[in-house]
């Protein structure tokens, strides 16, 4: 993950991961990538949009690429909580067509949801696009 601050407000965020994934199935692992860029601005000192892209290589074995894009917000409660909302629509064939999301997120250990710039708010992101991608969202297609 990388990100960097543009002017006094913007952000922008790259992020590329691989990981072994199990199959549900029982049926081994295999590899996913997962990448994103965003761009966030604060609005005021607890507010702050953001418009991201991504793309998971598959979410299963034989799955294929899922692509989406998502917009929301994050507003900060406190130094180390924050709440979430937004929408994504989904590019891909694989990827949901819409979905609806929101979450609530405490962070642990040294990390503070009220960062300006912040890491928190980027991971805070990317977990709450790509689950939203996968788990959040009904599918109409059989």
């Amino acid at each position: 993950m990388t990100g960097r601050d543009v002017g006094p407000r913007a952000h922008v965020d790259t992020n590329y991961t691989i990981g072994a994934i199990g199959d549900a199935g029982g049926r081994g692992h295999f590899v996913e990538q997962v990448l994103s860029a965003s761009m966030s601005l604060t609005v005021t000192e607890r507010l702050s949009p953001y418009f991201e892209g991504f793309g998971i290589s598959r979410e299963e074995i034989g799955g294929g690429l899922i692509t989406a894009i998502d917009t929301g917000a994050i507003y900060t409660i406190g130094r180390r909580m924050a709440v979430d909302g937004g929408v994504l629509v989904g590019i891909s064939r694989d990827a949901s067509p819409f979905a609806a999301f929101g979450g609530f997120s405490v962070a642990l250990g040294h990390a503070r949801a009220g960062k300006p710039s912040g890491q928190f708010r980027s991971r805070l992101r990317v977990a709450t696009s790509a689950s939203a991608a996968r788990d959040r969202g009904a599918d109409p297609r059989p």
